[in-house]
């Protein structure tokens, strides 16, 4: 934990650094609540808000992406995997773009063939900043009642940790 670590480490550069993005993590860590946010939509309308997604669905993932990004590019097959596997029961995903190119979002996102969730994009870092995503790939979990579930990295051991607390909460 960084309150053990040395004050030459927490003070220095990285020790900041390091602590900026704890505090970050913080905000979307299991157990805390979000705020309904809306963001620009490539479907339903212009725009989407949390709750609308939350009103039809038990769980929702919100899936932090860009289209330049490799590792969340990769996490295409596992995405249509649980969305086959748990969108009947009352899951759902929310993908949404950290870029400002919303030309290279949308041709991403039908180039990879995502088209059977929702998708959003916060080119304006505003949903970013507040559930504190400074990586990416990153998934959050969230329930029907605005809490967060598991907070994930998107590499393989994040895909099971995640994949099990899905299976738990349906």
């Amino acid at each position: 934990h960084f309150s053990k670590l040395d004050s030459n480490i927490k003070d220095s550069k990285e020790g900041k650094e390091l602590l900026k993005k704890i505090n970050y993590a913080n905000l979307s860590k299991k157990g805390t609540k979000i705020r309904d946010f809306t963001i620009q939509s490539t479907q339903i309308s212009d725009s989407l808000s949390i709750k609308e997604l939350l009103d039809k669905n038990r769980l929702i993932l919100i899936d932090f992406w860009a289209s330049w990004c490799l590792p969340c590019r990769e996490n295409s097959q596992f995405l249509k995997e649980i969305y086959e596997a748990y969108s009947e029961k009352g899951f759902s995903i929310l993908s949404v773009s950290i870029e400002a190119n919303q030309a290279l979002w949308r041709k991403a996102i039908n180039d990879d063939k995502l088209n059977a969730w929702y998708h959003g994009i916060d080119n304006n870092e505003i949903i970013q900043k507040e559930l504190g995503v400074f990586d990416i790939p990153t998934f959050i979990l969230v329930n029907d009642k605005f809490e967060v579930l598991g907070r994930f990295n998107g590499r393989w051991k994040g895909q099971m940790d995640l994949k099990d607390t899905i299976m738990q909460a349906l």
